[in-house]
């Protein structure tokens, strides 16, 4: 064996070990085995991290400094982290002064966390500090008046957008940013809370991040009452899907008026407060904030915060009406994420005669397949990019090819129409898996798309599109090819509102990608003609399609 291969095997046993000893936090024995990885390979920026941690661990923290040094200089992980850590090494050597330093520079990077920061131990000796207890939203509750707290998160709000936004001047004009928040800054002796919120929501929509929100969560005081209906808008118009048992005499009724507006009205006066990427997130989002009166009252939209009146149509074209109360039922967040509908709710499909149709089942279950034998078709529906408890996604992923290599497989469909996102990153062994499968062919590999694919999910369909020889099918994407996201929520320290603005930009798609979203080759909106008689347009379509035509 030469010399050269004798150190590379030597240098990748060391490496081997580093990182089980690391595992097994054996900090003395993996600082050493980290020291010999970095003298061996000083160029690798998350071998300096490693040993960084490995020295943090170990309690060793000047030598800690230096590999963290190493690390930033060179980018290993997120900047902001690095520099959040040796702001902890220098207050565990006591050297506040630098400390607060490193701590001001991990902010400038885009530290995500102030809360975290604020309530760090290690910066006790830091909080009667003024630049602190700026920097993190330290502030004495009771000496603010309400306007004086809902002005303090004010400059809060905006700090956070500037310093964490991705490019967040791209869609707004940052003069136009700084007017908007001068004019809440003035007008908040007259609103209420809920208004304060509304217009909190109408200036973070001006960045055009899907992402971004501004909310009173379910544990906060005010967290708005919601209706105990389901709606969703079709091509048709807007229809209660799902309902509690008592208001079940609505299920399929069309919504023509809410209070006194038709719905186009309403959802006119709605958009400038919905954050989004564009305008299919829209139809996805506003069904489920009109469940929250108290915010249309806000809007100055219907005269009660606790009920809205209804005027509804069958399906005859018989009209009727209907109050529903605000009340403590599922939140918007709870609802958006309890699929199909929530426990113990009346649900539209359920109570039809057909049987509910692929996309409707297993919509809790992050990630399933089906062989349909008499189209020798594989149906698998991913609904969250998230590892299951019981079977992680590169598992199931392997599972899923070796049963199309093992069957008469001719179609494959992937449905993301349920899916929001997760994490992007475990994507990647199955992309890898499908480009290189015999499913990959024009005419054999379908994707369907609609409102609600979304974050890691358009990632996803993103570099299907890219790389195989996908035909996508349904409606457009909830995102651009292209977008900014990542959700990390903060508190506004007065008010205790939650923030999320994203701080990633996504380039999945090519950089140059100006589409609005991800078009479908077959489009198939969803109708209400089909969803009421628990049909899937798009299924039918797709295994009814078996003439391979030029570009088809």
């Amino acid at each position: 064996m030469t010399n050269s291969a004798s150190s590379a095997e030597t240098f990748l046993r060391t490496l081997t070990e580093a990182r089980e000893a690391s595992g097994r936090k054996e900090w003395s024995a993996a600082v050493r085995l980290w020291e010999a990885v970095v003298a061996a390979n000083p160029a690798q920026p998350d071998f300096w991290q490693a040993l960084g941690d490995a020295q943090y661990a170990n309690e060793d923290y000047t030598k800690a400094l230096a590999a963290y040094y190493e690390a930033l200089d060179l980018g290993a992980g997120f900047p902001f982290d690095t520099a959040y850590r040796i702001a902890q090494c220098h207050a565990l050597n006591e050297q506040l002064d630098e400390a607060l330093e490193w701590l001001e520079r991990a902010f400038e990077l885009g530290y995500r966390y102030p809360q975290q920061a604020r309530d760090d131990a290690l910066f006790e000796g830091l909080h009667d500090d003024q630049r602190f207890r700026d920097l993190v939203g330290l502030i004495d509750i009771d000496s603010l008046s309400r306007d004086d707290g809902w002005r303090y998160d004010l400059d809060f709000f905006a700090r956070e957008i500037k310093r964490k936004a991705f490019h967040p001047w791209r869609n707004v004009a940052e003069a136009d940013f700084d007017a908007a928040i001068e004019q809440l800054r003035g007008d908040i002796p007259e609103l209420s809370e809920y208004e304060i919120l509304v217009e909190l929501r109408r200036i973070i929509t001006l960045l055009g991040d899907g992402h971004a929100n501004v909310f009173f969560g379910p544990d906060h005081p005010l967290a708005p009452a919601t209706l105990p209906a389901q709606f969703y808008l079709f091509e048709e118009g807007l229809y209660i899907i799902a309902a509690k048992p008592e208001h079940a005499d609505l299920l399929g009724l069309r919504v023509t008026l809410y209070g006194e507006h038709p719905i186009q009205q309403i959802i006119d006066v709605v958009t400038p407060t919905v954050p989004c990427d564009c305008d299919q997130w829209l139809k996805l989002k506003i069904p489920y904030v009109i469940r929250e009166p108290a915010i249309l009252h806000a809007l100055g939209l219907i005269q009660e915060a606790d009920r809205v009146a209804l005027t509804l149509l069958d399906s005859d074209g018989n009209e009727r009406q209907a109050t529903l109360m605000a009340g403590d039922n599922l939140s918007m967040d709870e609802l958006y994420y309890a699929l199909p509908s929530p426990a113990g709710w009346e649900f539209l499909p359920e109570t039809l005669d057909a049987p509910l149709p692929r996309y409707i089942r297993n919509q809790a279950t992050y990630y399933w397949f089906e062989y349909l034998a008499a189209e020798r078709a594989v149906y698998f529906q991913f609904n969250r990019v998230r590892d299951s408890a019981t079977e992680d996604f590169a598992t199931f992923t392997e599972r899923l090819f070796r049963f199309i290599d093992d069957h008469d497989v001719q179609k494959l469909v992937i449905d993301l129409r349920n899916n929001n996102g997760g994490n992007t990153y475990l994507e990647m062994p199955f992309l890898h898996r499908l480009i290189g499968n015999r499913i990959n062919q024009r005419g054999r590999l379908f994707v369907i798309i609609g409102r609600r694919t979304f974050s890691a999910a358009q990632n996803f369909a993103m570099l299907i599109e890219r790389h195989t020889e996908a035909i996508f099918a349904g409606e457009p994407t909830g995102s651009s090819p292209v977008f900014v996201g990542e959700t990390i929520p903060v508190e506004l320290p007065y008010s205790k509102t939650g923030l999320n603005v994203s701080d990633l930009y996504w380039q999945s798609s090519w950089p140059l990608d100006n589409r609005t979203w991800l078009a479908p080759l077959l489009y198939l909106p969803p109708t209400f003609a089909a969803y009421s008689e628990n049909r899937d347009p798009v299924m039918e379509a797709i295994l009814a399609l078996d003439d391979h035509l030029p570009g088809v």
